[in-house]
């Protein structure tokens, strides 16, 4: 039960926004994400003080919240989108990099966070008949209260976790490949650009983890690239998802290249919320780039940059070489999912699902480092008492 609540948790803090609005406008009384936070707080303190060991892993992040110090010396503007990014960064971000990093090293909350995320996943698909969007196109699907690119990432994080247990589940291969199948085609009819490429190369690179044959992965790339190029499937997906020009994306890289212009000119940094001015010259509402990377970059400066690059390389790497069974290349794979979404969309404060999955990495190694050393000899092996794991509590016995 502890498990299931810190797993939820967790999901709510990341994802709570994402069907925030919706929820209210039903009736909701408490924001998700508070919800979230509260109890990722509370299950994180508890899991620090019963198994210590758990704290191994902070390092990394204290690390990355360091590198990024000049965003905060340097950050000197107060309008609504600094003040609350400077908070964010103090509070709700924090806790879901250090918060993530205690508890996913408990193995029994890693696997729940994922089936978590797949009910999320359906409970946002299912807000969208229970409040659907008025007066918007009939083949995007988004819920009233909501965005189209929060329901894709909703429903696209579901479908890459079933699609990558589906190569690894064979006697439930079938079922859960029909099931990721129709929640990748939500996440198309979306019409949210971001989630689907990135869903996309996120099931590939599980594939990959799962140490399948590289045929496989490829013959899948192929299948994939195939059906799109010559059955015509883009005639029957909204208007956003049969081409990568328009208005977005003309604004998107005109703002990274403004960003990354000040980059160069400021390479300390221009402080947290400082590119705000800067975006206006693109859109009156836009305040940061859109591509996490390039913002953290500019407001950060070259230390904050490393810092994160540095960051994110490291998780990668423990988490693929953790990805030994379905739910760890599951886990793999939502890592890539939220970094390639954060590359096209959000930024530091609102990509929580990214911190989230680089703590995971983080966290297998810390797994790994308290798992026992294995016997020396046949002779040792003998002596040696058998250990097992305490799902619940995370602790080898």
């Amino acid at each position: 039960m502890f498990a299931l609540f810190a797993a939820v948790s967790l999901t709510l803090l990341a994802f709570g926004g994402y069907a925030g609005g919706t929820l209210v406008q039903l009736g909701f009384p408490v924001n998700p994400i508070l919800i979230g936070a509260v109890g990722t707080a509370i299950t994180a303190g508890w899991t620090a003080i019963r198994r210590p060991e758990s704290l191994s892993g902070i390092a990394a992040p204290l690390v990355l919240w360091a590198t990024m110090i000049s965003g905060f010396v340097n950050s000197t503007r107060s309008t609504d989108y600094a003040d609350g990014k400077f908070f964010q960064l103090l509070t709700l971000t924090p806790l879901m990099a250090f918060g993530a990093v205690i508890l996913l090293s408990i193995p029994e909350v890693r696997s729940r966070l994922v089936w978590c995320l797949v009910a999320w996943g359906g409970l946002v698909a299912a807000l969208q008949f229970l409040n659907p969007a008025e007066g918007g196109n009939p083949l995007t699907v988004s819920a009233e209260g909501s965005t189209y690119q929060n329901y894709g990432f909703a429903v696209g994080a579901a479908a890459v976790i079933l699609l990558v247990l589906a190569v690894r589940k064979s006697a439930w291969a079938i079922p859960l490949l029909v099931v990721g199948a129709g929640f990748m085609w939500l996440a198309m009819l979306s019409g949210s650009r971001g989630p689907v490429i990135a869903a996309l190369v996120a099931v590939l690179a599980g594939f990959a983890s799962s140490r399948l044959p590289a045929f496989v992965t490829i013959a899948g790339a192929v299948v994939a690239f195939v059906t799109f190029q010559y059955v015509e499937v883009w005639q029957y997906l909204p208007e956003r998802l049969q081409t990568l020009e328009g208005d977005s994306t003309d604004a998107r890289v005109s703002m990274v290249q403004i960003a990354w212009s000040e980059f160069l000119a400021n390479p300390i940094g221009l402080g947290w919320g400082e590119l705000q001015p800067y975006m206006a010259f693109v859109g009156p509402d836009l305040a940061y780039p859109h591509n996490v990377f390039v913002e953290v970059a500019a407001e950060a400066g070259i230390i904050g940059i490393t810092g994160l690059v540095g960051y994110a390389l490291y998780s990668l790497v423990r988490q693929y070489r953790a990805a030994s069974g379905g739910i760890e290349s599951a886990i793999f794979a939502l890592a890539v999912f939220t970094i390639g979404n954060a590359a096209v969309s959000g930024d530091i404060i609102s990509n929580r699902g990214m911190h989230l999955f680089l703590a995971a990495g983080v966290a297998a190694w810390v797994i790994r480092k308290n798992m026992p050393a294995e016997p020396a000899d046949e002779a040792e092996q003998e002596e040696a008492p058998v250990k097992t794991v305490d799902l619940a509590s995370g602790r080898w016995t």
